[in-house]
C-alpha cells in the first residue's frame, strides 16, 4: 500500500519538472515584399507559451498553428508575433526531472528498508537489535 502510495506521490509531482525558457524572435524579410519571424528554439504545434505584449497584456496559450507573422491559439486567439514583448516556451526540465527521479528513488528504499525492519521485528527477531 505504502509502495502505491509513493508512486501516485511521484506521478503527481512529475507535473512540476517543468520549466519556461524564453524564446527570442528574429523579424526576417525576403526581399521588400515578404517578412516573417524565425523563433529560437523554435516553436511546435502543441508548446505551452506564456506571452507578454508590448501593451502590457500578457497570457499563457497552447500553440494550435504557427504562420509566418503570428501564432494561432488552441482557443482561437491570433497573437501577432509583431506585438510580442517577451515569450517563454513550457519545456522539461532535466535537472528538475533527476532531482526528482533521485529523490523518489531514495524514498522508495527507505519505505522498503522500514518494511523490512518492521516485518522483521513482527516476526520475532527483535532480540537481534
Amino acid at each position: 500500500m505504502k509502495i502505491i502510495s509513493i508512486i501516485m506521490l511521484s506521478i503527481l509531482l512529475s507535473g512540476g519538472c517543468t520549466s519556461y525558457n524564453a524564446v527570442q524572435l528574429k523579424p526576417e524579410q525576403i526581399g521588400s515584399q515578404y517578412s516573417y519571424y524565425k523563433t529560437e528554439p523554435p516553436l511546435y504545434v502543441g508548446d505551452i507559451i506564456k506571452y507578454k505584449l508590448k501593451s502590457g497584456d500578457s497570457g499563457q496559450v497552447t500553440i494550435e498553428k504557427i504562420e509566418p507573422n503570428s501564432i494561432v491559439a488552441n482557443n482561437g486567439q491570433v497573437i501577432p508575433l509583431s506585438q510580442i514583448a517577451s515569450i517563454e516556451r513550457k519545456d522539461l526540465s532535466k535537472t528538475k526531472t533527476s532531482a526528482l527521479v533521485g529523490g523518489s528513488a531514495v524514498t522508495v528504499a527507505i519505505v522498503v528498508a522500514i518494511g523490512v525492519a518492521v516485518v522483521a521485528i513482527a516476526k520475532g527477531a527483535g532480540g537481534a537489535f
